[in-house]
Parts: structure tokens; sequence; C-alpha cells
């Protein structure tokens, strides 16, 4: 059965110490023309004018008519908050787009559940994402669904999780920087319908994101929760990655920053086409 009316969307942002990122995230969120909206917000209790932001944006969704749920208070890290974030949701879907994230354009949720139905089974929608650089922005559509059997497919900001499969199954805190990973994981092993929409959801902040700053922290326990850890043939991949990672710290301190800018570019931009290629 497929479900064609608009649905409650709850859309999560956690945060501590990001007022500037938090209002940019906020706008992305009222800029919506896609009505049925609720915003949370769980603020890691900071120490910044977080506060006074937040009810800034209060006033902002009131005006809206998008309702705002705030919660600030000490947590255990960023699932913790994120775990907090589901359990105040009402929406049938909920989208994490943490501070300093956006949508891709005012008219994406719009697009994405406005002018779709989804069978009562799909579990998660996913899509493509905007990768902000230092050098700019590249558009990057997800891998093959399969290879969540070894890291993530796609983007965590770029998708949609119906709000039951989120309580049913809570970020594991024992994951620092991958318990996403994990909850995604376990949903396409328990057989989960995942469904690909073709269409930019997000803009991703990834250079100072957790994923893109802990890169060896997070293929670590990506492959602690798939078991690849286990084998030898991991463990030699990952003393080749980190040779790779020392040696390119070496490059980046002698490359001009010009050069580095440019080849990183041309990099990124080369596994895009691939990407595009492979769709």
């Amino acid at each position: 059965m497929c479900v064609s009316s608009s649905p409650l969307i709850s859309v999560i942002t956690v945060c501590r110490n990001a007022a500037v990122d938090l209002c940019n995230t906020a706008a992305s969120v009222l800029a919506q023309n896609y009505a049925p909206i609720e915003y949370i917000i769980i603020d890691g209790a900071s120490t910044d004018d977080t506060a006074q932001q937040i009810e800034r944006i209060r006033e902002q969704c009131a005006q809206r008519g998008f309702a705002l749920h705030a919660l600030s208070e000490p947590d255990q890290g960023i699932y913790d908050a994120m775990n907090k974030g589901v359990g105040l949701a009402k929406g049938e879907w909920i989208c994490f787009m943490n501070a300093g994230d956006c949508f891709s354009q005012p008219d994406i949720v719009h697009q994405a559940f406005a002018e779709n139905a989804f069978s009562d089974d799909c579990a998660v929608i996913y899509g493509n994402v905007w990768l902000h650089k230092s050098f700019g922005r590249v558009e990057m559509k997800p891998k093959p669904i399969d290879y969540l059997q070894q890291r993530m497919a796609f983007c965590h900001q770029a998708c949609f999780v119906r709000r039951l499969q989120a309580l049913s199954h809570p970020f594991d805190l024992h994951y620092r920087v991958a318990a996403d990973y994990a909850f995604f994981y376990q949903l396409y092993h328990e057989g989960a319908h995942f469904v690909y929409l073709d269409l930019p959801i997000a803009i991703f902040e990834s250079e100072s994101g957790i994923s893109s700053r802990q890169k060896n922290a997070v293929r670590c326990e990506c492959a602690r929760i798939n078991g690849a850890d286990q084998t030898i043939r991991w463990q030699l991949q990952h003393l080749g990655m980190k040779v790779s990672d020392f040696l390119k710290s070496l490059l980046n301190n002698i490359i001009p920053n010009g050069l580095r800018e440019r080849v990183r570019q041309a990099n990124y931009e080369r596994l895009a086409r691939r990407r595009l290629s492979q769709s």
C-alpha cells in the first residue's frame, strides 16, 4: 500500500556552541515550502549565545506555522543527543540536519514527499548530497545500497528515516563516531526497504564534521560493526590506509595551498562523475 498524503516531517538539529551554524541550518528548514514540518533542536548545554538564537528561531517557526521543540542539557555525545531528538519527534519521518548542514533548496522536502508515494514497508528514503568543500561544492550520488556491508552508502543528512524505525533502533552509544552506520547496517541486514530518490537533499559540511576529521576512527568502528576488523585482509588494508594518510599529510605540508585545492577539486569531481556513470 502506498501513502500519498503529506506526512509530518521531524527535522532534528543537534548542536553545541555552534550558534552561527545553527542559524544557517534553521534558515534552510524555515525556508521549506512544505508545511507539515516540526523542528527539534537538541543543544548540549552550550555556553555561547545558542540559547538566544533558539528563542529567535522559535519566533520564526511560529511565524511559519512550524512547531519547535528545543532541549538544552548536557549529553553523552552526538548520538545521545540524536536519540533525545528521536524521543521528542512526532513526525512519520525523521531527518537529521545537524548544525552547519542545510537542505539543498527550499522545495526539496516538497519534492521528496508531496510528489512521491512510499509504501508502508519503506523504512529509509535517501538521495544525493552537495558536499561543501573548501574549494566549492560537489554534488555526489550515493554508492550502491549494498555498500552498507562495508561503510555508509549515502550521507546521513541526505535521508529520511521512519520514526518507528528510529525508535526501535536507538543509536548505540558504544560507538563514538559510527553509530549511524551501525543503525543503517542493522536495518539493511533485517531486510528493511530503502528507496533512492535522484534528488540533492542536503548540503553537507564535509570539512569539519566528525566523519571528515576522524576518518581513521570511522573506518575502525565501521569494521567493528560489520566484523571486518577480524580479518587479515582488512587489517592489511587498514595498515595501507594509515600509511597513505601519513603520506598525504606529508604532501599537504609541502604542496602549495592553491595546487593542493585544485588537486582535491579534480579528485572529487572525478569521483562524482564516476558515481553518475554507475547510476
